[in-house]
């Protein structure tokens, strides 16, 4: 727990703003679902810089709870990033 708070620490200081460009969802029966697809984050770069990064995610959700049970987020394979 200690590691993912951290992540999340480090990110929000990043100050990001998501935008949602893709969504596909799957009802998977037994109460299971999955959410994919991409999106935006604007967010400052290492030097302070607004940079817009394409991503991807996955989210396996129980429906019955309506928890998330596991979730992915990376950006997209390109590692490209563009200036706002």
């Amino acid at each position: 727990r200690s590691v993912i708070k951290t992540y999340f620490d480090s990110f929000l200081k990043k100050r990001p703003i998501g935008f949602l460009n893709s969504f596909i969802f799957q009802d998977l029966g037994s109460d299971c679902g999955i959410a994919d697809g991409n999106y935006t984050f604007e967010m400052d770069d290492k030097d302070g810089k607004r940079v817009s990064v394409l991503a991807r995610f996955t989210f396996v959700i129980n429906l019955k709870t309506g928890l998330i049970m596991t979730h992915h987020s990376s950006s997209n394979p390109t590692g490209e990033t563009t200036s706002i």
